[in-house]
């Protein structure tokens, strides 16, 4: 299911979380051994931890319902575009761009607060600043804004529905 656990030792205070390659028998840092790993991790006790593309890590604590975030990592076709915003609107009503903003220290994680969020909302890759349906790179399909923790999109391919966790 995609989901590990690790039990805390004590005297531990950090922890970099490694995905190795199945096809290797050693659990090492060598080459063509680790495929990625996240950043340095300072461990918050108790918290569940997202992995966002595998190069980084976001602990429970740090995100909240009061937030929207948005993992570009792990798709390249949504990697690395100039600008991302959110489309969002209610019912029949017309919609309205909204910005997202990059995350300190969270390369590929955008952010925008719930409360500027309609009911439903697409994300949207954009090739410059400008907030327009012909700038487009790439794009959700249409969304339910999130009401629970269930708020970090994963970006796994173009012209999907990605899973909030």
């Amino acid at each position: 299911d995609g989901i590990y656990e690790v039990y805390q030792l004590d005297g531990y205070t950090s922890v970099v979380f490694c995905r190795m390659n199945p096809e290797t028998t050693e659990n090492n840092w060598n080459e063509g051994t680790k495929w990625s790993q996240t950043q340095d991790m300072t461990i918050i006790s108790n918290e569940t931890c997202h992995i966002a593309g595998w190069n980084t890590g976001v602990w429970a604590s740090e995100y909240n319902t009061d937030t929207v975030y948005l993992n570009c990592n792990i798709n390249g076709d949504w990697k690395g575009k100039n600008h991302y915003a959110v489309w969002t609107w209610t019912g029949s009503n017309a919609g309205t761009w909204k910005n997202m903003s990059t995350t300190t220290n969270k390369s590929g994680l955008y952010t925008i607060a719930a409360s500027d969020l309609q009911t439903s909302i697409i994300f949207v890759a954009m090739n410059n600043a400008t907030n327009d349906w012909n700038n487009k790179a790439q794009q959700t399909g249409n969304l339910a804004k999130p009401t629970t923790k269930a708020n970090i999109f994963d970006m796994n391919a173009s012209w999907v529905t990605p899973a909030g966790l």
